[in-house]
């Protein structure tokens, strides 16, 4: 028994050559301490990449072409509230726009308008003062080219919507904002001030049009009416000539009376319409300005872009987060090569066989 239990306790003995087996720490075991040695120990790469950051935004705020931003604020007229002397169905059809009534106001379509291709392609074609380019077109001064005038319309139409003109609309109100970006001040409130003169002379345009319509079909009529008072002023003419003694015969004098009533209707007519006719011819001359601006075009002082200091400021802290992402990313890869060396040799050797060709590369990717 005695022998049996020595042999027992030399065998679950540890051999006394053994070392203890030191502790693993878990994965992602960190506090604050442990990150701040890591960014004091790895500073340089933070300072580097928040350096090159810095370089980064310098030029992008260098060279970034500036941009000019004029704003302004267009109402309705009254007359085009209460819905004007001309039809609004009309100005609708010419943009393919259905409208729900008649007695809808012109100002919605104020959008649609500054942004057709009637209106822009005016604008394009209309000349500008620029400190670069001097007097020129502004296809011109915005650097619009194409093989064929055709495709340089189309190119300088889209560029104008896209890059240089921004139609908004209130609901509530109905105030029309329109803002035009520009690479010079002056430049963005001409561009503004000729799309409101544009807007204008359509406007115009459209109830030159539309009083010479309805003055042609007034006209017309007018001459119907003048056309059937004379047949009808003949008629009692012509009544009274072969009834000259008509006191004694109640049939007469109802059947004159009839003439007469006829007679009176279509003079009213005809009257009506002569005042109608001038009231047409009236709205057809008539210059009263068609686009309230409440809020002018004005040069802008400041610049819209590039926001040189704010950029500066994103680069900066841009810098110092991707810093530290490359510092913690440098000290995960250090720990991984201190406890398994073979692996990250592996890594390398299989980086150098899939990008090792690449010129540059070689010496980067040697482990």
């Amino acid at each position: 028994m005695t022998v049996l239990s020595e042999e027992r306790v030399r065998t679950a003995a540890p051999e006394p050559d053994a070392a203890p087996e030191a502790p693993v720490p878990e994965a992602h075991e960190y506090d604050l301490l442990e990150y701040a040695r890591i960014c004091l120990a790895r500073r340089r790469i933070i300072y580097w990449t928040v350096a090159a950051s810095i370089v980064v935004a310098l030029a992008v705020a260098i060279f970034t072409k500036p941009v000019w931003k004029s704003e302004a604020k267009i109402l309705p007229t009254e007359s085009e509230m209460d819905g004007g002397g001309f039809s609004l169905a009309a100005a609708a059809s010419r943009f393919g726009l259905a409208m729900p009534s008649a007695s809808s106001r012109m100002s919605s379509l104020y959008p649609q308008i500054l942004s057709s291709h009637s209106i822009v392609t005016r604008v394009l074609d209309r000349e500008f003062d620029s400190k670069r380019a001097g007097h020129a077109k502004l296809y011109d001064i915005l650097k619009i080219e194409g093989s064929t005038p055709s495709e340089r319309e189309v190119w300088g139409r889209t560029k104008m919507l896209d890059d240089v003109l921004k139609v908004d609309q209130s609901i509530e109100t109905g105030v029309t904002t329109m803002k035009v970006f520009a690479p010079e001040s002056r430049l963005a409130a001409d561009v503004a001030g000729a799309f409101i003169e544009e807007l204008e002379r359509f406007l115009s345009e459209l109830r030159k049009q539309e009083g010479s319509r309805d003055r042609e079909f007034i006209e017309a009529r007018l001459q119907e009416e003048k056309e059937q008072v004379a047949v009808f002023e003949k008629d009692l003419a012509d009544f009274r000539e072969r009834n000259k003694k008509i006191d004694n015969s109640p049939k007469l004098l109802m059947e004159q009376e009839r003439l007469l009533r006829q007679l009176r209707i279509q003079e009213e007519v005809y009257i009506e319409l002569r005042r109608q006719l001038e009231i047409a011819q009236i709205e057809e001359v008539k210059s009263a300005p068609l686009v309230q601006v409440l809020d002018p075009p004005v040069a802008p002082i400041f610049r819209e872009r590039p926001r040189r200091a704010m950029i500066m400021v994103v680069g900066a802290v841009g810098g110092f987060v991707l810093g530290l992402v490359f510092a913690f990313l440098a000290e995960f890869v250090g720990r991984q090569a201190a406890r398994s060396p073979q692996r990250v040799t592996g890594l390398g050797e299989a980086l150098r066989k899939d990008f090792g060709h690449v010129p540059g590369l070689k010496r980067i990717l040697k482990v």
